[in-house]
């Protein structure tokens, strides 16, 4: 049986180094053996298990708990047990769909407001708390969203406070929807800006989603492909 070295496995799957002894730290590969003079031992069960960590990980999370339902799986491929992890990542897919279909029940809420936006758009300049009682949600809350770059308010050049127009309101309220239904803070910013950039353009497209979920569902059916062939051959 062959055997490499840390480098020799960063070359092979396309990553630093330091990914791969990552991967280790967190649990997501079997225990790495070490030779006489102290180097990392790793053989072709490890770099299946990173093929795999990789795939598990190469979409952007949706929601928090998905994060640790993809590590959860990847413990348990790490400690031998296939079936157990096919298990878990059919269960995570199930959950997936029920996330993406629940998205198009979203994006038709969001499309209504930016159209009512569109048809309806008024001249306003609301303070940080009129927007708060608008949203119904406490100033607290629209800092929060502020400080984690889900959107950008814009200044009053004379003394510098926020000033939040029916374009910033438009999308505090879409920001709202979106984290009453816990999708992540990085998602929901990447969300705001793909329907900033976009020019509403989405708007006229049936089935256009704002989240990775599809990318996500893709990524756990090849996985549990992988699983599937894996098992077979054992």
């Amino acid at each position: 049986m062959k055997n490499y070295r840390t480098s020799d496995v960063a070359k092979i799957i396309g990553v630093h180094p330091n990914t791969v002894l990552a991967y280790e730290k967190w649990g997501y590969i079997s225990t790495v053996p070490r030779s006489e003079n102290g180097y990392r031992i790793y053989s072709e069960k490890h770099i299946e298990q990173i093929k795999m960590t990789r795939l598990a990980l190469m979409s952007e999370a949706v929601k928090a708990y998905m994060l640790f339902e993809v590590r959860d799986i990847l413990k348990t491929i790490a400690k031998g047990d296939l079936k157990k992890a096919l298990s878990l990542s059919q269960s995570f897919l199930a959950q997936i769909q029920k996330v993406k279909a629940k998205e198009y029940e979203i994006i038709i809420e969001i499309k209504k407001i930016l159209k009512e936006y569109i048809a309806e758009k008024r001249s306003i300049s609301l303070k940080r708390s009129e927007a708060a009682e608008v949203l119904g949600v406490s100033i607290d809350i629209i800092i929060n969203w502020e400080r984690n770059g889900m959107l950008d308010i814009p200044r009053n050049n004379k003394n510098n406070y926020r000033i939040y127009s029916e374009d910033e309101l438009v999308l505090l309220k879409i920001v709202k929807i979106l984290r009453d239904e816990n999708y992540i803070t990085q998602c929901v910013g990447n969300m705001i800006k793909k329907i900033k950039d976009n020019n509403f353009e989405f708007l006229n497209k049936d089935d256009e989603l704002l989240s990775p979920i599809e990318e996500k569902e893709k990524d756990i059916k090849k996985l549990i492909s992988h699983l599937s062939t894996l098992i077979n051959k054992s």
